[in-house]
């Protein structure tokens, strides 16, 4: 279990930020956990908010679907995006951790999904040492 606390006034600094462009600026202190996990909040929120339609093929246009197709595609948008997040975070912590140069070359690409809640896979496209690069 993790603690959340958001205010108002920052989750609006937030999306000021993401809307106009601007970095968010350190808390005093400096980054904490929690303000890290708010940041990624924010963040996820916002690429949600351009919808499947802007990542995926127009075939997945959801204005034109029923109700019920457009909230199946919706939630599996949603899982692949977390997938995407927790690839992001495997990259991160991987130069963190001195493991970049064992597993990935200087540029990576891949394909991030994930179905239902549980099952997540990360398709390599470019720049996995030991996987030869796919287009």
């Amino acid at each position: 279990m993790i603690p959340v606390k958001m205010t108002k006034e920052r989750a609006e600094y937030f999306v000021a930020c993401l809307g106009d462009g601007k970095p968010f600026i350190p808390p005093p202190g400096g980054w904490s956990g929690d303000e890290m996990l708010a940041v990624a909040g924010a963040c996820l929120a916002a690429a949600r908010s351009q919808g499947p339609n802007n990542w995926w093929s127009k075939a997945n246009d959801t204005s034109a679907m029923h109700r019920e197709h457009s909230e199946m595609v919706e939630e599996a948008f949603d899982h692949d995006l977390h997938a995407g997040v927790g690839f992001y975070s495997q990259l991160i912590e991987a130069l963190m951790f001195g493991e970049w140069d064992k597993q990935y070359a200087a540029d990576v690409q891949a394909l991030a999904t994930q179905t239902g809640t549980l099952k997540k896979s990360v398709s390599p496209v470019k720049g996995f040492v030991g996987h030869p690069d796919r287009l």
